[in-house]
């Protein structure tokens, strides 16, 4: 008779709690069923009304409903620009008008909006930590939302970036490292909270023989990052997901994860009219659930107004668009 004693018990225990925790990592079952939250207003109607529509992933982005209801705002979508982060963290979405400092809050668990004017006038929000740091120009300074400084004397470089509007940057964060990105056109900015630095990354040259364009940056993981790349090619616009490498600062290096071709297949409309509207109107987000990219996009020079988002899932490599009823101005995607 074989005697199993309390270690060889114990170390059965062990091996099986490893197998579940393995099993449970694998598991492609489980749903990601994210919630998405988009700031719209009617292309015919007063521009200082704004609703925000909620999503739900599993149901295609079809029949979102209105939880908030926006009145006496002082913007416009043409003012809103990139200006839209949220904190899954403590389940917040802002919206920010850097026009007039109006900053609008969804609480997400509660499904209730707050909107104040901040006195800051920084533009380009982001969380850290729970606390929106916004970045303010002349002099270069990261602020928080009462414009007490958290980090001054950065140079902020705009040479070279091909950047015409100090309002048309993207951003993004990884909270875990305390960073900011700031991607302006071909030149990528990297604030590193703890460290007090900003780091100056350029992505390829701009000039009027390559006048590329760049927008969307999402963070991903450690050193890596998704943006949009916009390029004219024998006269024929292009659209490229990308993927950046930023272990080597000196040395970014840059792949495309989805081509134009793919992009032109999967898309009612030019490809042109996206990149056309990098700057205004073209907003992303990313869930790390399933490896997907989200672009919301709507063209404000057709009538009526074209919107719709763009669903870019990367492990399967399929892209698909969901259009939104027609009229409507799209002003950011983000997900809880």
């Amino acid at each position: 008779m074989k005697v199993i004693t309390k270690n060889t018990i114990l170390f059965i225990i062990l091996i099986l709690i490893i197998s579940c925790d393995n099993n449970d990592n694998n598991n492609t079952s489980i749903p990601c069923d994210a919630n998405f939250y988009t700031l719209t207003s009617d292309s015919n109607a007063i521009l200082n009304d704004f609703q925000i529509l909620k999503y739900q992933k599993s149901t295609n982005f079809n029949s979102p409903n209105t939880i908030g209801n926006i009145e006496g705002l002082q913007g416009s979508p043409q003012m809103m620009f990139n200006n839209v982060t949220s904190d899954n963290s403590i389940g917040e979405v802002s919206y920010f008008f850097p026009g007039t400092s109006e900053l609008i809050t969804l609480d997400v668990a509660n499904n209730s909006v707050n909107k104040e004017t901040l006195t800051t006038f920084g533009r380009y929000p982001e969380y850290i930590d729970g606390e929106l740091h916004f970045l303010k120009f002349s002099p270069s300074t990261v602020i928080d939302r009462s414009g007490n400084i958290i980090s001054s004397n950065l140079n902020l470089d705009l040479s070279g970036s091909g950047l015409f509007d100090l309002n048309a940057m993207s951003t993004t964060s990884d909270q875990n490292s305390g960073k900011i990105f700031y991607l302006a056109n071909n030149v990528l900015f990297v604030y590193d909270k703890p460290n007090n630095t900003l780091s100056k990354i350029t992505l390829e040259t701009y000039n009027n023989s390559n006048p590329v364009k760049y927008s969307g940056i999402e963070f991903i993981s450690a050193n890596e990052l998704l943006m949009m790349k916009g390029s004219t090619v024998s006269g024929q616009k292009n659209l490229e997901l990308i993927k950046l490498n930023i272990s080597d600062f000196s040395n970014p290096i840059m792949t495309s994860v989805m081509s134009s071709t793919e992009f032109s297949s999967a898309l009612s409309f030019n490809v042109g009219r996206i990149i056309g509207r990098f700057e205004e109107t073209v907003r992303t987000s990313y869930d790390d659930c399933d490896n997907s990219y989200y672009v919301s996009f709507f063209s404000p020079d057709v009538f009526p107004s074209q919107a719709c988002i763009i669903e870019c899932k990367l492990n399967s490599n399929v892209i698909n668009e969901y259009s939104l009823p027609s009229g409507k101005y799209i002003l950011g995607v983000e997900h809880d």
